[in-house]
């Protein structure tokens, strides 16, 4: 061994190098600090991953585990797992015996360990167990991602929703950085985050979150479709589930071929509805701020004059007698009382009110799911094509008695449309249920896995009343929903799921229509599915009719593991991709949760 001699360094810590293995090596670095949270274990001597160098490291426990830090000064701050379970590492501990020199050596000491390969004068370990390190180090295994479009169904803080995975991880504090080579990445802890992770008994279970990762990626995306229709997206490292030999095994995507049988769900946890009211006082911060000044709160119960007075003049007056304030001044005072219960909603001179506290009743579901199917937005009201003669009377029912104004719009050679003259809802539509405007952008509310059962049901009534229809055949019997929105048919597949019920998806390319301009995405529901669908929702006459003497039906076709079923890769497509790619980490031994269309994959861990 030769060594060169230590020098100061300007970052303040002694670099020496040394010649070892026919190359020449550096040691020192700057000594890591504790962050919060963090509790100091012991100091420690390791490499850079990358060229290495000898460092300073400490080892530490956060989050019930034991961590190790070290800090190149060529190739930045490496951060690690140690021992994945702090109680375990300590209690292995109460086994560590005290060191000593062997008393044969094998080797000389040729470099500073590990670089003098064998028994040398520097080893202190008894030889009494093989001790075989493990390291993903091989294959970068703790860099799967995925990207930002892909979403999931997470439980947050108790509330159930379906988002991409970019907006689940935006917003948050990344205060963690991770550098593995040229790859590197950032995550953050959430708190009371919970996904869908296939456990050992083969079921779906809510599983916590312990990590949100993000990292820049340049490269290749894999989207992999399955027989049942479902779809992920993926870098080519990323880990998927496969069904081999009656045994589950993780493969790499860029290794999955096409007959590759992957899992993908079954059915999912019922999701028993909390989402009965919603105050709409809190939900319209939401909408545009021009809006502020012409929505009304109506039957206040008191208004502090002397104060507002100062900020908004002798209007105060002419609303303490009418009882009524305009909104934008409950968003900017406390000087106004008022009951919630009591108190309605009314848009500039609109006779018609909405409460305050607007309950979700099936009556509101039902129209929702209408407007969904065949409606749309205009500047000032909504408006739904209703050429079905009993669909257009439910409608009108329905907003009779949610006490809604609407009229009847008839064109010569088009369907009847009922007009909804309501501004307000069509702010509480876009704005806090979330609809987006146009047909190849529709989705369910936001907050449908947590309405009520019967609110979902007529939800579900209304959107196969609207867009559904029935196939009957001679060995074949099913009931469909057609859209050009992909993620309104994911939200309603994963929705049919909470209830017990399987879907399939099936995609109608563009390019087999002439005159198409969106892909067709058309679910439908088969065997014992349909029978549990048909006795759950309320169809309209002639479904029922098409439907007539529907009887015990056998399960659908499906090889099924628990709540997963055995789903067959039928394309396999690579596209170039560049920005942020995401992924998570989960509290669960076998490392999984359910993405997208509903397909398990391996989740990240480092």
């Amino acid at each position: 061994m030769k060594n060169e001699g230590g020098k100061a360094s300007s970052k303040g810590f002694v670099e020496r190098s040394f010649n070892a293995l026919g190359r020449t090596f550096k040691l020192g670095g700057p000594i890591p600090e504790l962050r919060e949270g963090e509790e100091l274990v012991r100091k420690t001597i390791s490499l850079c991953p990358t060229c290495c160098r000898l460092l300073p490291a400490i080892i530490f426990e956060r989050d019930e585990k034991i961590w190790i830090r070290k800090i190149c000064p060529e190739h930045g701050e490496v951060e690690e797992i140690y021992w994945g379970d702090a109680k375990l590492f300590y209690k292995a501990l109460r086994y560590e015996a005290k060191t000593k020199p062997i008393k044969v050596k094998y080797v000389d000491a040729k470099a500073p360990c590990p670089f003098t390969c064998g028994l040398c004068p520097y080893h202190m370990t008894y030889t009494a167990l093989a001790n075989i390190v493990l390291t993903n180090r091989c294959d970068l295994s703790c860099w799967y991602c995925l990207p930002g479009d892909q979403e999931i169904l997470v439980k947050e803080n108790g509330v159930v929703k379906l988002v991409s995975i970019e907006e689940l991880a935006s917003g948050r504090k990344y205060s963690y950085r991770v550098k593995v080579g040229d790859i590197e990445g950032e995550y953050s802890i959430p708190e009371n985050l919970e996904v869908l992770s296939y456990n050992s008994q083969g079921r779906l279970v809510w599983t916590r979150v312990r990590k949100i990762f993000r990292r820049k990626y340049k490269g290749k995306i894999y989207t992999i479709r399955t027989k049942s229709g479902k779809e992920v997206k993926v870098t080519p490292e990323h880990r998927i589930l496969v069904y081999e030999g009656r045994q589950l095994m993780k493969k790499r995507a860029e290794n999955i071929s096409i007959g590759n049988k992957l899992l993908s769900m079954f059915k999912i946890p019922e999701v028993k509805g909390s989402f009965n009211s919603m105050d709409l006082i809190k939900e319209l911060r939401n909408i545009p701020e021009n809006y502020y000044g012409k929505i009304y709160v109506h039957n206040i119960n008191s208004v502090k004059t002397h104060e507002m007075k100062k900020h908004f003049g002798e209007k105060v007056y002419l609303w303490k007698s009418k009882k009524y304030v305009p909104l934008k001044v409950l968003y900017s005072t406390n000087y106004v009382q008022y009951n919630q219960q009591l108190c309605y909603l009314g848009l500039d001179a609109a006779t018609y009110r909405i409460p305050v506290v607007l309950k979700i009743t099936p009556e509101l579901a039902k129209l929702v799911g209408y407007f969904i199917s065949d409606g749309h937005y205009t500047n000032k009201d909504l408006r739904i094509t209703a050429k079905d003669e009993e669909v257009r009377k439910d409608i009108i029912t329905t907003l009779k008695s949610l006490g809604l104004p609407y009229s009847i719009l008839l064109k010569e050679g088009k369907a009847p449309q009922v007009v909804i003259g309501s501004r307000l809802l069509r702010l509480i539509f876009k704005y806090v249920f979330k609809i987006p405007e146009k047909a190849p952008n529709k989705r369910l509310p936001k907050q449908v896995f947590e309405f009520p059962l019967d609110a979902k049901i007529a939800l579900l009534s209304s959107l196969f009343n609207g867009d559904g229809y029935v196939i009957k055949g001679k060995r074949h019997l099913s009931i469909g929903y057609a859209s050009t929105s992909k993620g309104l048919i994911r939200d309603l597949s994963y929705l049919l799921a909470s209830l017990g019920i399987f879907s399939r998806i099936r995609r109608v390319s563009k390019d087999k229509n002439k005159l198409a301009r969106h892909d067709l995405y058309k679910l439908y529901i088969a065997g014992k599915d349909l029978v549990k669908l048909v006795n759950l929702i309320d169809l309209k006459t002639s479904h029922k009719r098409k439907l007539h003497g529907l009887n015990a039906r056998r399960e659908v076709r499906v090889d099924k593991i628990g709540d997963c079923i055995v789903d067959e890769v039928i394309s396999i497509q690579v596209e170039e991709y560049e920005g942020l790619v995401y992924d998570l980490e989960v509290e669960n031994p076998n490392h999984n949760f359910i993405v997208n269309d509903g397909i398990l994959v391996s989740n990240c861990f480092f």
